[in-house]
């Protein structure tokens, strides 16, 4: 499993286009599974970036060269609510990404290699329209 954080450059925010490059995105690789998820500051507990109430913690582990990815956490940072299904265009929305936003995504594939190749090909969508 790979995990990295994405910032949100885009001025408009993830509105139903660039979430539909996402989910499209994510039904062509589908040899991974893709989840997405927001996520927010909370000062008030001192909890690591989590999927679900019900899966393990995700320790972000891998390191990557560019600046809008982020593999830190700071130790108050959660995701908001479950990690999403990135191949639905709604659940996508549903997060009501705005710019400054951090977002999670979490890949799951049949090897590292694999896991490597969606990220990569991942963050160039991402540069494009996020």
């Amino acid at each position: 499993m790979m995990n990295f954080k994405y910032t949100i450059k885009n001025p408009n925010g993830v509105h139903f286009r660039p979430a539909g490059y996402l989910a499209s995105f994510a039904n062509k690789y589908n040899k991974c599974k893709i989840k997405v998820g927001k996520v927010f500051e909370n000062s008030l507990r001192t909890e690591s970036l989590e999927c679900s109430s019900n899966s393990p913690k995700i320790n972000v582990s891998e390191q990557l060269s560019s600046s809008s990815l982020s593999d830190k956490t700071s130790g108050s940072e959660k995701v908001n609510g479950n990690c999403l299904d990135a191949s639905q265009i709604l659940s996508i929305t549903g997060l009501g990404l705005k710019k400054g936003d951090e977002v999670f995504f979490s890949i799951t594939g049949p090897d590292e290699q694999t896991e490597n190749e969606v990220r990569d090909a991942l963050y160039e969508l991402l540069l494009q329209h996020f």
